[in-house]
């Protein structure tokens, strides 16, 4: 269960990092 939660976080943060690059370079 742990694993999962980790893995999900993982993910999730790569995409909230690339998102958060894609808007700094539009703005």
């Amino acid at each position: 269960m742990l694993a999962l939660l980790e893995q999900f976080f993982i993910q999730f943060g790569y995409a909230a990092v690339f998102f958060i690059l894609i808007l700094c370079g539009f703005g």
